[in-house]
């Protein structure tokens, strides 16, 4: 083999590289930007619930709406509502904190602060018109809301639980 077909054949295997190299980014590009997305059409059971929904539920959980985005490069969002008794969401809202102190960054859990007609939720990408936390009069919110700690509020005159995260 001459050096004129080595240089040939090192060009050919540089340019096979190069293109496998770019088709895998391409790949890795495209199914990272595919969202999925599981959400509610109405108010559902906590049995049809406890599947899809993004966190754990509370037994006395009822008239559960969901909506959660994950999308590519960890894009996420999750929005929770459920009506209980009030001390059980109390409870539960307290377990996602602890759960997520032991496994987040060791933060302290948050305190309820109160809370009268916060600032609405939304999302650009799912449907959440449901979650109506603005019209908390009497209520008390706990968290950040990003990253690996969660916002929650509950209304503590309608005994309903809102947790929002995003990501």
């Amino acid at each position: 083999m001459n050096m004129k077909q080595k240089l040939l054949r090192v060009v050919k295997l540089l340019a096979m590289a190069v293109l496998l190299f770019y088709v895998t980014v391409f790949v890795l590009i495209y199914f990272a930007t595919q969202d999925v997305i599981e959400q509610t059409t109405g108010p559902v059971s906590r049995e049809q619930a406890v599947k899809h929904c993004p966190i754990k539920l509370p037994l006395g959980a009822h008239n559960i709406q969901y909506a959660s985005l994950a999308g590519g490069l960890q894009d996420c969002e999750q929005f929770v509502h459920f009506e209980a008794q009030v001390s059980e969401c109390h409870s539960h809202a307290e377990s996602i904190f602890a759960e997520c102190s032991k496994n987040g960054l060791r933060k302290p859990i948050p305190q309820f602060q109160p809370v009268s007609h916060p600032h609405k939720v939304v999302s650009s990408r799912l449907r959440t018109e449901w979650f109506d936390n603005e019209r908390i009069a009497k209520g008390v919110v706990a968290g950040e809301g990003t990253g690996s700690e969660p916002r929650i509020w509950i209304d503590e005159e309608r005994g309903i639980f809102y947790y929002f995260v995003t990501d």
